[in-house]
């Protein structure tokens, strides 16, 4: 399938052979014809007048014993199950939580990783011929929120929905299977990027399951969390993100949630490309995640040739889960090298093992077959706006699932006259042709000039 992998290259090969002159690159294709094959199933979910949930807390647990929800919280579950037709027999299934007899909210990964295993996947729930259908998605916080067209009891309801945060050390609840609500779970901090909050949860246990819904003491729904557990402390979607998705669907809605999911994976990746990028004078890490990195080179003939290396590496603080194991995101490392000559190809050979790391994960997110294209790569040599002699070396592959987005691992690298050896390796995964665009030439102009 012919995603637009091979015009994305040509438009960063262009870029970099025209010394990256901005008015020499090729504008994106916005008006080439659309492909529909591949895209994944868009539901419109017809009104449905539902029960109107109590507007009221519970009031039907006496006081002497607080802890009568736990009894009732086994029944607030089902088990959705994805499968090729409502006959058939299902080939995956996670626990959701029923809110509002309607609403079940399942892992956004659970979805696109069926779609993407099976195109036309259908998710039925347990115990009945109904299906459920996609009504919303938060990408950022991994939930789906997937709407039934009949009455589901018993439920949840959105008004014990817990919208503050926990405190630190509060002991909480974990339901992660149809009959067991555990403690040992205790809530630590919260995360903040500026948009979006996720919690941080100590487990406490081994947990194999695929989801976790955490309760306070009182019932009250706290967060979900997601993927495999060994008793570390696990990042957390907060019960307000779930709320907010409940909240909207009263309200004006979407031209299809496909629509949707692309429009979050447009602006955040805008938004990644722009905050790493503020100005063409240096390439800004103050938006993402950073720590020192302990180079490691395995070849000791070039590691003898190596005096001293000092890197950073970074990566954006909240990355997005798209499906098949894939996450749309970015990652940057950079450093400077003491190399003991001045040879070119000493430094060729020094970025490519400092950055043989990216390149072998690169390769193998391009094996898996219904996720990116095969890969296409090339090397060049340029000078940039300062003079220097800049090498990069490039990788790109389309997104399979998502025409216009693709996987990206970039080194650029310089070595100048005191045989100081300065390199950027950045991985952009889920980007457009115009941030990719934007990101590379920054890395070219800027590799010596960071903050």
């Amino acid at each position: 399938m012919n995603l637009g992998t091979k015009p994305v290259l040509r438009a960063l090969l262009f870029t970099i052979v025209g010394v990256l002159s901005m008015e020499s690159l090729a504008a994106p294709a916005t008006n080439a014809k659309k492909s529909v094959k591949g895209r994944l199933p868009q539901k419109v979910v017809a009104p449905v007048k539902a029960p109107a949930p109590p507007q009221v807390r519970r009031t039907n647990v006496p006081v002497a014993d607080p802890n009568q929800w736990l009894k009732a919280a086994s029944g607030w579950t089902r088990l959705v199950r994805a499968t090729d037709s409502t006959a058939g027999a299902y080939y995956a299934e996670t626990l959701g939580l029923v809110i509002d007899s309607q609403f079940i909210i399942v892992p956004w990964t659970f979805i696109s990783d069926a779609w993407l295993s099976r195109v036309g996947s259908k998710f039925m729930v347990e115990g009945s011929q109904r299906e459920a259908v996609l009504a919303d998605i938060d990408l950022v916080a991994n939930v789906a929120l997937l709407k039934v067209a009949e009455a589901t009891v018993p439920t949840f309801y959105r008004t014990e929905i817990r919208l503050d945060a926990p405190v630190v050390d509060e002991p909480l609840l974990v339901l992660s299977s149809r009959n067991w609500v555990r403690g040992g779970a205790k809530f630590l901090k919260t995360k903040n990027d500026g948009l979006f909050v996720r919690y941080q949860i100590a487990i406490g246990a081994t947990d194999p399951s695929s989801v976790r819904y955490i309760f306070d003491r009182a019932g009250h729904f706290i967060a979900m969390s997601s993927g495999a557990s060994s008793g570390d402390d696990v990042w957390s979607a907060p019960s307000r993100a779930i709320y907010e998705l409940i909240r909207k669907q009263s309200g004006p809605r979407p031209a299809s949630v496909g629509d949707q999911r692309r429009t979050q994976l447009f602006f955040w990746q805008d938004r990644w490309a722009r905050t790493l990028i503020p100005a063409r004078a240096a390439l800004s890490l103050q938006s993402l995640d950073c720590q020192t990195r302990l180079a490691s080179v395995a070849d000791r003939e070039l590691a003898a040739q190596i005096k001293n290396v000092h890197a950073l590496e970074c990566a954006e603080k909240l990355p997005l889960p798209v499906g098949g194991g894939y996450s749309a995101g970015v990652h940057i490392s950079t450093g400077e090298a003491n190399l003991r000559s001045s040879s070119p190809d000493l430094n060729n050979r020094f970025a490519e093992a400092i950055s043989s790391g990216v390149f072998a994960e690169f390769d193998r997110a391009t094996s898996v077959v219904n996720l990116l294209t095969a890969p296409e790569c090339r090397d060049n040599e340029l000078t940039n706006q300062q003079g220097l002699n800049v090498h990069v070396k490039f990788c790109t592959s389309a997104l399979k699932f998502e025409p216009g987005l693709a996987d990206t691992a970039i080194v650029v690298s310089t070595l100048d006259q005191a045989n100081r050896a300065n390199y950027a390796v950045a991985r952009l995964r889920g980007f457009d042709q115009k941030n990719t665009k934007m990101v590379l030439e920054s890395l070219v102009e800027n590799v010596r000039s960071r903050k």
